[in-house]
């Protein structure tokens, strides 16, 4: 099975009507940043959290309350399971709204993105209060601030996922600048997987269909799908909920613009192959007037949010220089990238060390 990875790839199948052309460089990404900001935290916001952290605590002491916050979670409207401050604010509870029970006095701007994320859901006791711990952008933060119902303070290991039901005021990833849900994490297609080890591998990693004795190529025209997914690192702590894992694939023929991008809000475990079947674009070699051109770049990161930035990626094809840019946040974790040859073999594992990714 051929394998492809961000530190060694060579496309010696570069192929245009004249014949082969020169490897590409590896990639080269430095990092550019813009101006356009997205949602962020700022002092006013991580007043209100952690505001809200300490009244949630003494609010879950009530098993009513517990009961319909996890009720709330678990329908996982923005595909993880958390409770928007938006949503729930208006909702009664024993006749008195959340937004009363809370008693925070914020503006809604401050409000918007907040969102209670609960950690390990499935530890919940009905008989038990859970600690409600303020949530942070900082990744390497060694300890949370975490409250009971009693109001006492306690610290949690940030860097440790704990062994218990844990409720997490932050903000949330998955709004857009307004404080709505994005659509790309909305009722998401539903999603197949199957364990590493299971039909299709190779060994090792392996999996995601195909074997190593079988070849198969792509002919003009091709509607370019990816195929199966596998993560290697989710690149997300604990308290920040599930991963938002995205991806863009841009082609030769328009470096600078996506011919794809978007998010895969079900993959969100480590090493475990998930079948997605997304279809990205129609490679149209058979047509000079519509060709993509004989390869694609792609970029993998997880998204954390922060400024608009400009990633370019560097590649040089027959002694041109080529950038493609991809558009991430300054937040973001980075996952890798790779490039993509209309005559690579379909059954082609591409590889970041991060990421794993098969096309067909």
């Amino acid at each position: 099975m051929n394998r492809t990875t961000i530190t060694t790839i060579i496309l010696c199948t570069l192929l245009l009507a004249s014949g082969c052309g020169d490897a590409l460089d590896a990639p080269t990404v430095p990092e550019i940043a813009s101006e356009r900001d997205g949602p962020r935290w700022d002092e006013r916001q991580v007043t209100v959290i952690e505001q809200m952290a300490k009244s949630m605590a003494g609010v879950l002491a009530n098993p009513e309350a517990r009961e319909a916050l996890y009720e709330e979670a678990a329908e996982e409207y923005t595909g993880d399971t958390e409770a928007l401050y938006a949503r729930i604010a208006s909702k009664r509870v024993g006749g008195i709204t959340w937004a009363d029970r809370l008693g925070v006095d914020a503006h809604p701007n401050d409000t918007k993105w907040v969102h209670f994320y609960v950690y390990g859901i499935e530890y919940s006791n009905p008989g038990e209060a859970p600690l409600v711990a303020v949530g942070t952008d900082d990744e390497d933060v060694p300890a949370l601030k975490a409250f009971d119902s009693d109001g006492n303070e306690h610290q949690l290991d940030a860097q440790t996922p704990p062994g218990q039901t844990v409720v997490v005021v932050g903000l949330n990833e998955r709004l857009d600048e307004y404080g709505r849900p994005r659509r790309e994490f909305l009722d998401p297609d539903p999603l197949t997987y199957e364990a590493a080890d299971g039909p299709g591998s190779t060994g090792g990693r392996g999996g995601g269909g195909g074997g190593g004795s079988v070849h198969d190529f792509r002919s003009a025209p091709h509607t370019e799908h990816i195929d199966s997914i596998y993560m290697i690192d989710d690149n997300e702590n604990w308290f920040r909920g599930s991963p938002e894992i995205m991806m863009q694939m841009n082609v030769i023929s328009s470096p600078t613009f996506p011919a794809w991008k978007g998010a895969f809000p079900e993959v969100d475990d480590e090493r475990v192959w998930y079948d997605v079947d997304q279809r990205l674009f129609d490679w149209r070699r058979d047509r000079p007037d519509n060709d993509h051109g004989p390869m694609a770049a792609v970029m993998w990161w997880e998204e954390d949010g922060g400024d608009i930035k400009e990633i370019p990626v560097g590649a040089v094809y027959k002694g041109v220089s080529i950038t493609f840019t991809f558009t991430l946040r300054s937040n973001d974790d980075q996952m890798g990238s790779a490039f993509v040859n209309f005559e690579d073999d379909l059954f082609t594992h591409y590889d970041t060390n991060e990421i794993e990714w098969k096309h067909k």
